[in-house]
C-alpha cells in the first residue's frame, strides 16, 4: 500500500483518501482505515480542503507542543473527525456554502 512506502521512508503520518470508503492512515508501523460518515453527495468541492483544515485545527486546540507525542488513537480521533468535515463539506453545492455549516461540533 501507498501509505506503508511513504512512512516507511521517514516515520511520518500519513492519510491517504479513499473517498466514500474513508481514510487510509499510517503513523510509525500501524495502518488502519478509518471510516468515513455515509452520506448523499451533492457536490465534492472542498472536501480536501476541509479535510485538511479539521486536522490542522485539531492539532492546534490539542494542546500537544510537540506533535510526536500524540499517540495512535489520538491521530485516529483527528483523522475521523478531519473525515467527517470533509462529508459534511460534500452535502453542499459549493465549498463556499459548505464551510458555513461546520463548526467545533463536527469534533464531538
Amino acid at each position: 500500500m501507498i501509505v506503508s512506502n511513504l512512512s516507511s521512508k521517514n516515520g511520518s503520518a500519513f492519510a491517504v483518501t479513499l473517498g466514500g470508503n474513508g481514510t487510509a492512515f499510517r503513523y510509525y508501523d500501524k495502518t488502519v482505515t478509518i471510516p468515513s460518515i455515509q452520506i448523499t453527495p451533492v457536490d465534492t468541492t472542498g472536501a480536501g480542503d476541509a479535510f485538511v483544515g479539521a486536522v490542522l485545527h485539531q492539532l492546534c486546540i490539542s494542546g500537544k507542543n510537540d506533535i510526536l507525542s500524540l499517540d495512535f488513537d489520538q491521530w485516529q480521533n483527528i483523522i475521523f473527525n478531519a473525515n467527517k468535515a470533509g462529508a459534511r463539506t460534500c452535502e453542499y453545492m459549493g465549498a463556499m456554502e459548505a464551510f458555513k455549516h461546520l463548526n467545533n461540533q463536527i469534533f464531538l
